[in-house]
């Protein structure tokens, strides 16, 4: 939970945690407080909700940028999960030093806060530094000013960085297109949501984050890209062209089968979203 930056100790009722007081001043003594609150002050910029979390980033109000995560429970059994295994931010900082500690990037964390109440963790914020200079492979698969060679080299350090995380022993949770942050040299990749990061040398595990890429039209969707993925990320793993050939005609298989469960369950299957009534992807 801790690291060489998070030297600010915070403590207020039944708040706890740390943060870089010198990232954080302005917001130090908000930490527990409703984000909303800190919406209208202008201090953050809600981007994403969804039943579990609610995502911010730093508004022009602030003297810093950040992303802040506030975690929710999301049924009963979560603040058990969460005194038992963590709360879902403090696994995220856990991924995160995991991932630091072979070398590869994820966000630096500024800030971990947790309230606890009767039965552990019923809600917990994680700030984490706004990495400004990336962006995620689905702006690259739809970018209209990619020249083909940019393309090639961002696909290919995708596929060395993911296959790096799996030749340490570890797999990523929720390995999604919007979840990997390239740079257009190449030269940058990160890795966000890493709460569910951990180790595993399963071949179905390893298996599913290609899948999870490959599954969604953003990034990269076409199949040359797929395919250069695969290659890439093979040859970065020390497997031989069979293994590459077994290895994309595998995870090609597994992206039909979870796009063609997407169509019975009424879902575009190439988001996952729901479709509106009267659209068909025929």
């Amino acid at each position: 939970m801790s690291g060489a930056v998070l030297e600010g100790r915070f403590r207020r009722g039944r708040w706890s945690g740390e943060f870089d007081p010198c990232a954080l001043a302005d917001l130090s003594e908000q930490l527990d407080r409703d984000p909303d609150d800190l919406v209208a002050r202008g201090l953050l910029v809600q981007v994403h909700s969804s039943r579990g979390a609610r995502v911010f980033r730093s508004g022009e109000g602030s003297s810093a940028n950040f992303y802040w995560k506030e975690f929710r429970a999301r049924g009963a059994l979560d603040p058990l999960k969460a005194w038992l295994r963590g709360s879902r931010a403090a696994r995220a900082v856990r991924g995160a030093e995991r991932l630091a500690a072979i070398g590869v990037d994820a966000p630096r964390t500024l800030a971990l806060v947790e309230e606890r109440g009767a039965f552990g963790v019923a809600r917990a914020v994680l700030v984490t530094e706004a990495v400004l200079d990336r962006v995620g492979l689905e702006h690259w698969a739809v970018s209209d000013d990619l020249a083909s060679r940019d393309r090639r080299r961002i696909v290919t350090a995708a596929a060395v960085a993911v296959a790096a995380i799996h030749r340490a022993g570890l797999v990523h949770g929720d390995l999604r297109p919007s979840n990997v942050l390239v740079d257009r040299a190449g030269d940058r990749v990160t890795f966000l949501d890493n709460e569910r990061t951990r180790p595993s040398r399963r071949r179905r595990e390893r298996l599913r984050n290609l899948v999870q890429l490959g599954v969604d039209q953003l990034g990269p969707p076409f199949r040359t890209d797929r395919l250069r993925f695969v290659h890439a990320y093979v040859r970065a793993s020390g497997g031989s062209r069979d293994d590459a050939r077994e290895l994309a005609r595998a995870a090609n298989a597994a992206i039909l089968a979870r796009r063609e469960k997407r169509r019975r369950r009424g879902l575009d299957p190439l988001t996952g979203l729901a479709l509106r009534a009267g659209t068909s992807c025929g």
